[in-house]
């Protein structure tokens, strides 16, 4: 059996922030909890200390990949945890946030206190819903070509709500599913294929999945 601790904290950062991944880090607490800054492969510095390096290329558009990733490493380590929480580096700044409540401050009062006794699977700081319509809208907004087309192949819904990226939490069962679903893999590399590989949304594709199965069984 490997570590336990009670919930694994994965700071997501691109090697140009990653002095503001280690600043946020270091910002925050939470009893019984393991502290990970997840890079891409370009990081050129030394692994240790809590910074991963894994096996995918820098880049907005490979983030679902580097997601699935993420959560392979965490599975393949042997930890064991009751949640995971995934925040944003950048969420320090506040300034790629949409909503008071993506913001720092906010996140450390609601889910970094002793007080949060949470036994939901899936939980975030502020919630979306997304359609084929407003997501290809979304990528206009940001300048992104997308090839898009595959809605239904990826949702099998109209629409998909999901929690933003800057922070959202996933219990064992749920990042269990994750794992050991044989179309988690390809979700991922569909939303990198057709839909700019928005990682935040895919989680929220795969809890409809999670939700399903559940309830099937």
């Amino acid at each position: 059996m490997g570590e336990v601790f009670d919930t694994i904290v994965c700071v997501y950062s691109s090697c140009d922030h990653l002095e503001d991944a280690k600043k946020l880090r270091d910002s925050l607490s939470l009893p019984n909890s393991k502290f990970l800054i997840f890079l891409s492969k370009g990081y050129k510095g030394e692994e240790g200390d809590g910074i991963v390096k894994l096996d995918i290329d820098e880049g907005y558009e490979l983030l679902s990949i580097k997601t699935y990733k993420m959560f392979e490493y965490i599975y393949k380590s042997g930890i064991q945890f009751n949640k995971i929480y995934k925040i944003d580096a950048t969420v320090l700044s506040g300034t790629t946030c949409k909503h008071e409540l993506e913001k720092i401050d906010k996140i450390k009062e609601v889910f970094f206190n002793q007080s949060l006794d949470s036994d939901l699977q899936y939980f975030g700081a502020c919630l979306y819903t997304a359609t084929e319509q407003s997501t290809l809208a979304w990528a206009k907004g940001k300048g992104m070509s997308i090839k898009g087309g595959s809605w239904w192949l990826l949702t099998n819904k109209h629409n998909i709500n999901y929690f933003s990226g800057k922070f959202y939490g996933l219990g064992w069962e749920f990042f269990n599913f994750i794992i050991n679903d044989k179309t988690t893999k390809g979700l991922c590399n569909l939303m990198v294929r057709d839909w700019g590989g928005c990682e935040d949304m895919v989680v929220g594709v795969l809890y409809q999945k999670f939700l399903r199965y559940d309830q099937q069984n």
